[in-house]
This record gives structure tokens, sequence and C-alpha cells, in this order.
């Protein structure tokens, strides 16, 4: 996501359309701003997206027992992003070295899905992870100059809220699965 964030504020200053009177009117820039989300999000068809497959091992010690595990997610999807929207603070400026927009916004929910194997205690297990973020929230600054290009100044979480990862195991042994899973936690 933190990839075509950039894009976004491109998106904006080539496809936009400032034609709109009301664009143009003092105060008005967070409307403007809100459209070109959504036109984004609908002219890339970011809703759902493809996420990088991923791979990561672990360690977690529970009752002087120390449990080694992998996670292989493959198939990812995030859905949601059609639900992108200014929430606080939005600034675009220009002057003689560039342009500067800072922009403070949400999206949510989120939903974010993989399938994948997870391996505990050498026993492989065919497993659906899904994340839910109820809201996020998101500040962004991005400054394009003539000389160094688009460069992101600041991209940070400001909050997020109602995170929740569930895992389901598509074997035949879930209960096995789902007590180790519990634990490693």
């Amino acid at each position: 996501m933190a990839r075509l964030l950039p894009l976004l504020f491109v998106h904006i200053a080539l496809c936009g359309q400032l034609a709109d009177a009301e664009v143009l009117a003092y105060n008005t820039s967070y409307r403007y701003l809100e459209k070109a989300l959504k036109r984004f999000v609908q002219y890339y068809h970011l809703d759902p997206v493809a996420l990088p497959d991923v791979n990561q091992t672990f360690e977690k010690t529970i009752l002087f027992l120390t449990v080694q595990g992998e996670a292989i997610l493959t198939n990812g999807s995030l859905a949601g992003l059609s639900t992108i929207h200014r929430t606080e603070y939005f600034h675009f400026g220009a002057n003689r070295k560039g342009i500067e927009v800072y922009a403070d916004f949400g999206v949510g929910p989120l939903h974010l899905h993989y399938a994948g194997n997870v391996t505990l205690v050498g026993i492989t297990y065919g497993v659906d992870v899904i994340i839910t973020i109820q809201n996020i929230r998101v500040v962004l600054q991005v400054f394009e100059s003539l000389t160094e290009g688009l460069v992101v100044k600041d991209f940070r979480i400001k909050r997020m809220e109602g995170l929740t990862v569930t895992l389901h195991n598509r074997g035949v042994v879930s209960y096995i699965f789902n007590a180790i899973a519990k634990g490693a936690t």
C-alpha cells in the first residue's frame, strides 16, 4: 500500500478535473481530494487488490516448551480500499521549489485474506488467514520537486482500531491445530 500512495497524488495531478468551479473556490480542496481518492481506487481497480506472498518463520515459548513454526501465505487479497475518505486536515501547496501535499485520511473496514500452510511442531496444516481492521487512519506528506522527483516525507499510521486475526484450518485434524495455534498466538 505504501508504494501505491505516491501514485495517488500523481493521479490527482494528471487525471483530476480542474474544470469544476467548486475545486477552484476557496476552502474546497478537501472535496477535490475525496473525489480524487474515489477515482484513484476505481481507475487502478484497487478493490480488491492482490497482496504479495508471505514466508515467515517464528518461535514461541509456552510453559518451558519452545514451539517453532513457519507460515507460508499465498493468494492474498485486500478488500475495502473503496472506503477511503478524508478524515482531517488536507493541504495542497505549490511554490517555485515544487508541490507539497499533506493528507490525513482513513479507510475501513479492511479485509485481508490469505490461503497458505502453517507448520507447527513439524506438522503442516492448510489454513485460511482472515484479518479484519475496522478503521485505520493514515498521515501522508509528499513533496515533488523538479530535481528530486516524488519524495515521501512522512507516512505513518495515526490510529488503527478493531484488528482481528482469524485462522481457519482446512484439514481433518482442526482441533489439534486450533489448540496449538491458540497457545502460539
